[in-house]
């Protein structure tokens, strides 16, 4: 009997280590935040979205306020790393929508963006069941004051 595909749902949700989406921590031994594809399902990935607060000044040099990043912010799909976010230029180079806030309601620097996968890759991206996006920390990030990503996406329940 051929698979059923049910109609879509939308997913908007944090990458989460455990139950915390606060990637503002302590990498230096690598931390994964991340979503599993659940069993049944697939998912089409539209985008990655992620906000970064500290006290400090953006500049392009650095990550957020924080001197740029030894080894980076690994963002992966099904296993494959799709993007290694060391400094403000790579997030801007890789996600084209960037908006910065001087103050966004604080005192402090802000910034959001949105990492759409059509405009990177031409279309979504298909994450199957068992299979999962994930944005590894491999710095110390507690120099900034918020960092977190929210994925974006369609699932699809397949049947039998």
């Amino acid at each position: 009997m051929m698979a059923v595909t049910e109609p879509e749902e939308a997913l908007l949700t944090y990458l989460l280590n455990g139950a915390s989406n606060a990637m503002n921590i302590d990498g230096t031994t690598p931390v994964n935040f991340s979503y599993l594809v659940g069993a049944g399902k697939s998912l089409l990935l539209h985008r990655i979205l992620f906000y970064i607060d500290d006290a400090t000044a953006f500049a392009s040099d650095k990550f957020g306020g924080i001197t740029a990043l030894t080894n980076g912010v690994d963002i992966s799909v099904g296993g494959n790393v799709l993007a290694n976010w060391k400094d403000n230029v790579d997030i801007v180079s890789t996600c084209f929508d960037f908006q910065g806030f001087a103050n966004f309601g604080k005192t402090t620097s802000s910034g959001a963006g949105r990492w759409t996968m059509a405009r990177s890759f031409g279309a979504s991206l298909p994450v199957s069941a068992g299979e999962s996006i994930v944005a590894t920390v491999s710095d110390n990030l507690t120099g900034l004051t918020d960092f977190r990503m929210t994925i974006h996406g369609s699932l699809t329940t397949r049947t039998s």
